[in-house]
C-alpha cells in the first residue's frame, strides 16, 4: 500500500452509491477495521510530534526576531541615510574636527 490508500480505495469504490454523487453509508463506514498502532507506539509517535511541535515553535521564535533585527536595522540605516549619516566620508571627518 502507498501513502495515500490505493490498496484501500477499491472496496469503498465497490460499495459507493448515487448517480451524481458517489458515497458510502453510515453502515459500511462503521464495519470497516482499520487497524492502529499499539497503544505504545501511538505513545512513542505523540512525544515524537510534540517534541517537533516544540522544536518547530522555537525556531519560529528565532525567526521572528531575527526579522524584527532586521526591520530595526533598515530603520536604522534610512534615518541615517536621511539624516546624512552616511553620506560623510572619513576625511570629511578629520577636516571638521581640526
Amino acid at each position: 500500500m502507498n501513502c495515500r490508500g490505493t490498496a484501500r480505495r477499491a472496496p469503498t469504490k465497490q460499495v459507493g452509491t448515487g448517480a451524481t454523487v458517489k458515497g458510502v453509508k453510515l453502515p459500511f463506514v462503521k464495519s470497516l477495521q482499520i487497524p492502529l498502532p499499539p497503544t505504545s507506539e501511538q505513545q512513542r509517535l505523540s512525544e515524537q510530534l510534540d517534541a517537533l511541535v516544540a522544536k518547530t515553535q522555537h525556531l519560529e521564535s528565532i525567526y521572528q526576531k531575527k526579522l524584527n533585527a532586521l526591520a530595526e536595522l533598515k530603520q536604522s540605516i534610512l534615518h541615517k541615510v536621511f539624516t546624512g549619516e552616511l553620506t560623510h566620508s572619513p576625511e570629511q571627518e578629520l577636516t571638521k574636527a581640526c
